[in-house]
């Protein structure tokens, strides 16, 4: 493992760090701790991280925080209990901050305690084959508690003293025998254990995608998710030395034990250090496990097996593969575009990364050469409807946008056409920038990977989306905007922008699993449209038919609705959204995103963020329309 505040090497399991003395919260016992923000790896870290504390801060002022940060080290918090101590050392180091931890100690007792803690064997060190010495900082919080305590010193000491006896009287005897049968063997004779757990590397520095889907948030494309793992195979060993060990190894691998497999492999690669099918062997079971961990959608997890499967070996396909698959859910597309690459070189017939690459070609508006990969994998698979539709999509926008101009912003990519949409363009930027402060404050998420805004001529944008005649704009991976006559900032624009910008961050949030009804409603109060019109269009309904629909009727996609149907449903999902709004907050909506973001489903995401029921909801809903009707 490796300190996240200076990043000494040190042995799994470590309490404290040898050089910096931060201590690890996740392997000390329960207690509190102070956690200090000491320093930022870089200027964007620190920008992050003041979005992340204003999206959290009851002030949310991000210029305030931002100052603030001006004067490191900075206590974050006085007293967090370990596992909210846990969950800020995993939220800051993914934003490049540096963290430390200081325990509270609350009694003499309980400083003793952490003594005793600090004193728990380790595992070996990985350089050499002795403990780690006692940090300085453990040495003195133990002088400091034996001044306090002379009575637990003498018995200390008395327990030296008998330990040094016996093994005194304990070599006398070996020595003794020793002599007796005049054996050439003794101790210190015999060869060292290999160590086992030899220095590894960091995971390899390759951070989400977002797939093709229509207005909503509903994916319609699968845009380059990898179908199944890679087929990993264990090789032969030429190796005569270790082969029991080795082919226990392949056994335990054949059955999936991955990690059991990995302890034989390593056993015999240390016996036989320049074995090349050894090496192979421990990367192909770290590149497993590695795709193990990927179903399970540990992906923190599986690039750290993927990084040690490359430093044993640099050939192994399903260790780029895997390697992509990781910086392509973490939005680092030019990562998931190398490594791809590479896999692609190593395997150039697998398919699912031929889709995957030409899926992250396409999201970095590389057009022409996905093209040229789709179009292989949809003649290997005539049958794969999904692989036509998203190559009809892709050759439908190259045929309308090839030609467009591109402006580059530090979170967005604007594609336009030259002539009167480049005032627009230059506008654009500006006011995107404003919206993802404004977004990102309320709903407490700011996407890492730039997002595309196309910007059509009226017709240009019918035949790009296919969308009917009452849609303004949409968002399918990308934003699509028709000019419709606008010429610079105005207030239409900001709104319609806000709007489709929203629906990204949703979609980043809670991907393919928030309904409908809440998208769009969200991105309606979002972009600040009045509620006076869609609530008394509801009080109406609820006087008319003494009755409203559940607002999971909505829960599917509007496209398909006629100009008054899709008015009716925009208008009551505005309505429910702000009626939820305004009697729970704000906030609740930014934690019920994130439960549907974990992968719950949303009735229970629902029921564990609001403590009712969705049907609970709708019938309070229904209480109030009839107080007021």
């Amino acid at each position: 493992m490796f300190c996240n505040l200076c990043g000494t090497n040190l042995p799994d399991g470590s309490l404290q760090c040898s050089k910096c003395k931060n201590f690890f919260p996740i392997n000390l016992e329960e207690r509190n701790y102070k956690v200090i923000l000491e320093s930022f790896t870089n200027y964007n870290a620190k920008k992050e991280t003041a979005k992340y504390l204003a999206s959290r801060s009851k002030e949310g002022n991000l210029k305030n925080i931002l100052s603030r940060l001006e004067n490191l080290p900075l206590v974050i918090s006085s007293r967090a209990p370990k596992q909210r101590a846990v969950e800020l050392e995993r939220n800051f180091s993914k934003l490049g901050a540096r963290i430390k931890f200081v325990p509270v100690i609350e009694s003499p007792e309980d400083k003793q305690r952490l003594i005793g803690e600090l004193k728990r064997p380790l595992k070996r060190s990985y350089l050499n084959d002795k403990k780690l010495d006692i940090p300085e900082s453990v040495e003195r919080l133990e002088t400091e508690a034996k001044s306090t305590n002379p009575t637990l010193r003498y018995l200390i000491l008395l327990l030296i003293f008998l330990v040094l006896f016996l093994s005194l009287a304990y070599m006398y005897q070996y020595y003794k025998k020793f002599y007796e049968t005049n054996q050439p063997t003794g101790p210190g004779l015999s060869p060292p254990s290999p160590t086992e757990t030899p220095t590894e590397p960091p995971a390899a520095p390759p951070p989400e995608t977002t797939p093709d889907e229509n207005e909503g948030g509903k994916p319609t494309i699968d845009t380059g998710t990898p179908k199944r793992e890679p087929n990993i195979a264990i090789p032969e060993s030429p190796a005569k030395s270790s082969l029991k060990i080795y082919n226990e190894g392949v056994e335990l691998f054949q059955k999936g034990r991955f990690e059991e497999a990995l302890k034989k492999f390593r056993k015999a690669l240390a016996e036989n250090p320049n074995e090349t099918a050894f090496k192979r062997s421990v990367a192909i079971c770290y590149s497993a496990m590695g795709w193990q961990e990927l179903k399970k959608s540990n992906i923190e997890v599986a690039k750290v097996h993927f990084g040690y499967s490359l430093h044993y070996s640099d050939q192994e396909f399903s260790t780029y593969k895997g390697l992509g698959r990781v910086s392509e859910v973490q939005g680092d597309l030019s990562s998931a575009e190398k490594y791809y690459r590479t896999a692609m070189k190593l395997n150039p017939e697998d398919d699912d990364t031929m889709m995957s690459l030409g899926s992250v070609l396409y999201q970095q508006e590389k057009l022409e050469e996905a093209l040229v990969f789709i179009k292989r994998y949809s003649e290997k698979h005539p049958d794969d409807e999904l692989a036509k539709k998203y190559l009809a999509k892709i050759e439908r926008e190259h045929s309308i946008e090839g030609t467009f101009d591109t402006k580059e912003g530090s979170h967005f990519i604007i594609k336009y056409e030259g002539g009167s949409r480049e005032v627009v363009g230059n506008f654009l930027l500006t006011t995107l920038e404003e919206v993802y402060e404004k977004v990102g404050v309320t709903l407490g998420r700011y996407p890492t990977k730039k997002l595309t805004v196309v910007l059509y001529t009226n017709k240009e944008f019918k035949e790009a989306t296919k969308t009917p005649d009452w849609a303004g704009a949409i968002f399918d991976g990308k934003i699509r905007i028709p000019i419709k006559g606008l010429s610079g900032k105005t207030n239409e624009l900001t709104a319609v922008v806000t709007h489709e910008y929203t629906h990204a961050v949703i979609y980043d949030i809670a991907g393919t699993g928030c309904p409908v009804w809440l998208h769009e409603g969200l991105a309606q109060y979002m972009e600040g449209k009045s509620t006076a019109e869609a609530d008394a269009l509801v009080l109406e309904y609820y006087r008319q038919y003494k009755d409203i629909p559940s607002l999971k009727q909505f829960s599917g996609g509007f496209i398909g609705l006629g100009t008054t149907q899709a008015y009716f449903a925009y208008m009551y999902s505005l309505s429910g959204t702000n009626y939820l709004i305004r009697t729970y907050g704000i906030g609740f909506i930014r934690d019920l995103l994130e439960a549907i973001g974990e992968g719950k489903e949303f009735d229970e995401a629902f029921t564990e963020t609001y403590y009712i029921t969705f049907d609970s909801f709708m019938a309070r809903w229904k209480n109030n329309l009839n107080n007021k009707s």
